[in-house]
């Protein structure tokens, strides 16, 4: 518990963590903590997380988390326990209002069975993943990620002078996340500076 309290602290008030993988078990308990540390994160990009217990509470709140994450592109979760909801059939409202997501791959449960592996590292027997994901809900996050991806890219386009209302409103989007700076130093190659002055000069058209 206390170096989930630790750990959580850091995940909170860092500014400068921009990966992060999670492969441990963690307690019902333990997992509450790091969700609310998770929750209070601003500098994420990419984050894999697995085998924590998270129940309904922790959930809505991770769901809450991906809603207003204007850093993080890359999500993985595979969660141990999910007991209000033990299929998970649709993708929940908080991960469809995130337009930076630009790949996830959430509960992809290899097996519809409760199986066991074994755990080498702490030489103990555990259960699969307990919360089975549908087709239905596997592909909804897929559309979700391909949303996305085109909302992004009708943004860049934006700044680089295509006009229209499907590109301003793409742009409106995703302007105040990290994803579109770092698609336009790819697309431009300029430096960050010069991206960021684009990126305000748009904004200042809409503004018109």
């Amino acid at each position: 518990m206390e170096s989930a309290t630790s750990l959580a602290l850091l995940l909170s008030t860092t500014s400068s963590l921009r990966c992060a993988t999670f492969e441990f078990l963690a307690t019902a308990s333990s997992s509450r903590i790091l969700v609310e540390g998770l929750a209070g994160n601003t500098s994420l990009t990419d984050l894999s997380v697995s085998f924590w217990t998270v129940e309904a509470p922790e959930a809505d709140l991770l769901w809450r988390m991906l809603r207003s994450s204007r850093t993080l592109k890359t999500l993985t979760l595979e969660l141990l326990d999910f007991p209000q909801s033990p299929v998970l059939d649709r993708v929940p409202d908080g991960l469809l209002l995130n337009h930076y997501l630009l790949r996830a791959a959430i509960q992809r449960n290899p097996t519809q069975s409760l199986d066991m592996y074994h755990d080498g590292i702490h030489r103990q027997v555990l259960k699969k993943l307990n919360v089975l994901s549908t087709p239905t809900f596997q592909f909804g996050v897929q559309e979700l990620v391909r949303r996305n991806l085109s909302t992004l890219h009708r943004a860049v386009q934006f700044v680089i002078g295509s006009r229209g209302r499907r590109y301003a409103e793409a742009f409106e989007r995703v302007s105040k996340g990290s994803t579109l700076v770092e698609a336009l130093k790819k697309a431009l190659a300029e430096p960050e500076d010069e991206i960021k002055g684009r990126i305000a000069n748009s904004s200042r058209y809409l503004d018109e």
